[in-house]
């Protein structure tokens, strides 16, 4: 053989799975059922707790039209606005002729025409620079969109998923 080490742990490894199938066995399929509900109730347990989790963290956000701060180049520091000015919706780069870092991307919507083109931000190329209750500048940068301890307001109000278009 090519490998003896890779067939002596292949071999190992069926010795365990033949054991495993053995004492698998023993058990009774109404102790099977039991021990696979705890298993389902555990991991479903674990995702509403996880769920419960992210909706107190989005309701306890802080309101940008509150918070006194920038956004910046995370590479160079150019400003790129206010932080009150950022909205979400589903290649720009930074303004600074010196830097011109990619952050994120031009957009048109057919759907809006209202808006000509908007910039899709990278949330990990920028900085963000706010105030807080005392007047001190605190820095923050984060990874992703969702890891923001502020809200972002929508580009459009949501539309409710329980009404019915009117029809006429």
């Amino acid at each position: 053989s090519k490998n003896p080490i890779k067939e002596m742990t292949n071999r190992l490894k069926e010795l365990e799975m033949l054991e495993a199938l053995n004492s698998w066995q023993q058990i009774s399929p109404d102790q099977l059922k039991l021990n696979l509900q705890k298993v389902q109730n555990r991991i479903i347990n674990q995702w509403r707790v996880e769920a419960e989790l992210q909706r107190i963290i989005q309701s306890n956000l802080a309101d940008p039209q509150t918070i006194d701060g920038k956004v910046s180049c995370r590479s160079c520091d150019h400003y790129l606005g206010q932080l009150s000015w950022l909205r979400k919706r589903r290649k720009v780069r930074c303004g600074n002729r010196k830097c011109r870092e990619d952050i994120g991307g031009a957009q048109q919507f057919t759907d809006r025409p209202d808006i000509l083109e908007i910039c899709a931000l990278t949330c990990k190329k920028l900085k963000f620079s706010f105030k807080d209750l005392y007047g001190n500048y605190h820095i923050s940068t984060f990874k992703k969109w969702t890891d923001v301890r502020f809200k972002i307001l929508e580009l459009e109000p949501p539309m409710s998923t329980n009404t019915v278009p009117v029809q006429q």
